[in-house]
């Protein structure tokens, strides 16, 4: 899973003129949390979102990822920044 968010990443800080990605965990979800920390992420504080899945509102961690303290835009293997890409155009499309 880390390799697709380090693809995203790289994805997202190459192609748009963005400093910070932000991505969000619930507080019980020990595996994501990991995951975003592995791939330079922060956490930053904790905040309410609405979750559409469940129909609440749900208690989760913030985490932020700046282009400037990550080192997410390493290379990745091109396969999966490839998935990636495809996948975000894909969304794009719907």
């Amino acid at each position: 899973m880390s390799d697709a968010v380090d693809a995203l990443m790289h994805y997202l800080f190459q192609r748009y003129p963005i400093e910070k990605i932000s991505a969000y965990a619930n507080l019980d979800n020990i595996g994501s949390q990991r995951v975003l920390k592995k791939c330079g992420f922060q956490n930053v504080g904790e905040e309410d979102q609405k979750s559409p899945a469940r129909g609440t509102i749900d208690r989760v961690y913030r985490f932020d990822a700046l282009v400037r303290n990550t080192n997410a835009c390493r290379l990745v293997p091109a396969r999966v920044l490839t998935y990636a890409t495809k996948r975000l155009e894909l969304e794009a499309l719907l």
